[in-house]
């Protein structure tokens, strides 16, 4: 997940304005070693990640979608080279989250909140995790659509989206660990629903790909 961080950076470091933070020196880790890899990457001051315990403002969002789509018409404007960003991100991922490992971060919140809702929710969760483990329709389904894949950060959940402390604007997105070749509204669906109210993702989903999508052909001229 290092090498596949340093080769997004290492991608995108010929673009401008993609309000992510400037990698200074990146070292992936060596087939033969396990300490070898270093990342430095420049700091994001004043700013503040997107809490889940908040709801957020529809403002940051649609800067993010904009930032989104610009991203993929980087990646459609120059194809992605690096092996790393065309690993199978989802098939790939069993080999390192056993379903029980998976199962028992969702399972260990009935610690915290032993309610009856709680532990339906759990168990739901369970359910879908024994049909869908180990699918990996995300980043597949592109070539069942015929749609070429797109660069997506994979992970895009609030912990990985800075805001202005003093603005709220969109400050940087960080954390490209899971960076894959996919499909863009996969990152979109990642942050608002940790990032909104389920009325309101239902409401702006639609305009944030739409801002999105506007900014990918944008971007392709």
């Amino acid at each position: 997940m290092h090498n596949t961080e340093v080769s997004t950076y290492e991608f995108l470091q010929d673009f401008e304005g993609l309000m992510m933070p400037r990698m200074y020196f990146g070292k992936p880790f060596p087939a033969e070693e396990r300490d070898g890899g270093l990342i430095c990457l420049e700091y994001i001051g004043n700013s503040r990640t997107m809490s889940f315990h908040e709801e957020h403002e529809i403002g940051p969002l649609k800067q993010l979608a904009h930032t989104l789509g610009k991203i993929q018409a980087c990646s459609l404007k120059k194809e992605p080279t690096a092996l790393d960003l065309h690993n199978d991100l989802f098939k790939n991922m069993v080999d390192v989250w056993s379903l029980e490992a998976i199962n028992g971060m969702f399972t260990g919140l009935v610690e915290f909140d032993n309610s009856n809702k709680t532990r339906e929710l759990m168990a739901n969760i369970g359910q879908l995790l024994d049909k869908y483990y180990g699918s990996n329709l995300p980043t597949t389904i592109h070539h069942q659509m015929g749609f070429r894949p797109v660069l997506v950060n994979g992970d895009l959940h609030g912990g990985n989206v800075l805001i202005d402390k003093k603005t709220g604007d969109l400050a940087a997105v960080i954390d490209w660990q899971c960076a894959h070749l996919g499909v863009g509204v996969e990152d979109l669906h990642q942050i608002i629903l940790s990032s909104l109210s389920a009325q309101d993702r239902r409401s702006t989903l639609p305009q944030l790909i739409e801002i999105m999508y506007d900014s990918l052909v944008e971007n392709l001229d």
